[in-house]
């Protein structure tokens, strides 16, 4: 047997499966209650088994839309920084980089990650809430929809691809005041009504959602949307 905890499924008659930390020898005793169908045991690693995890991300940040030539010439290429955690570990500063599809990727590692368990993974983007995301290839009906508790992103030593561009990162969450708060507030409106027409870099840097290069109507129309999905996840 595997000494300490080790990561168990169990399936259950209403056709629910359940992920529980167990010490292995009570695998056994609880496969043996009448409402447990089957025991799984987690593979992949070893009870406490850790390694470095590098993690090469695709995500979309909303507000850039290619709608033509132009802006896919201006955008393309374009960075944008977010902090990464797995499973409530440190964060990571992240530099994202766009492509002309509207994606951006980034890529960071993580020492001594967990090997056998599921995770979720989050990301807190310079001018968007936190988004927790359980899934490695998360998908929404809706903008703005997509919400998840369980983690279920199995993480190998080396590069992990993660395609996030299923769902919208949306904006809204502004580096103002004592920073951000992981919330679309009346703080951050406020800021982007006040600094309409502005194309001061230092404002552009925490408001100009479509890059463009100017606070205007198109900025605050997408914060108008995110208030009404009210996005932002807690790191747990």
């Amino acid at each position: 047997l595997v000494k300490g905890l080790t990561n168990a499924f169990f399936k259950y008659e209403d056709g629910k499966t359940y992920e529980q930390y167990v010490q292995p020898w009570i695998c056994g005793r609880l496969g043996k209650k009448s409402n447990v169908v089957e025991v799984m045991i987690k593979t992949g690693g070893a009870a406490g088994e850790k390694g470095d995890v590098t993690l090469d991300m695709m995500v979309r940040f909303q507000g850039f839309v290619p709608d033509t030539p132009e802006r896919v010439d201006k955008v393309a290429g374009k960075k944008m920084r977010a902090r990464v955690s797995i499973s409530g570990m440190t964060y990571k500063v992240v530099e994202f980089t766009a492509s002309a599809s509207a994606e951006w990727q980034g890529r960071v590692t993580f020492k001594d990650v967990e090997l056998n368990r599921r995770h979720r993974i989050y990301v807190w983007g310079q001018k968007h809430p936190q988004r927790r995301i359980c899934d490695k290839t998360p998908k929404e009906n809706r903008v703005g929809v997509y919400r998840c508790e369980d983690g279920l992103i199995t993480l190998a030593k080396g590069v992990n691809k993660l395609d996030f561009t299923g769902i919208l990162l949306l904006v809204g969450d502004l580096n103002i005041g004592s920073g951000q708060d992981n919330v679309v507030d009346a703080f951050d409106t406020t800021f982007v009504r006040q600094n309409f027409n502005s194309r001061n870099q230092v404002v552009l840097e925490k408001a100009d959602f479509d890059l463009n290069g100017v606070i205007n109507a198109r900025d605050w129309a997408l914060i108008q949307a995110s208030l009404e999905v009210k996005p932002g996840d807690s790191l747990r």
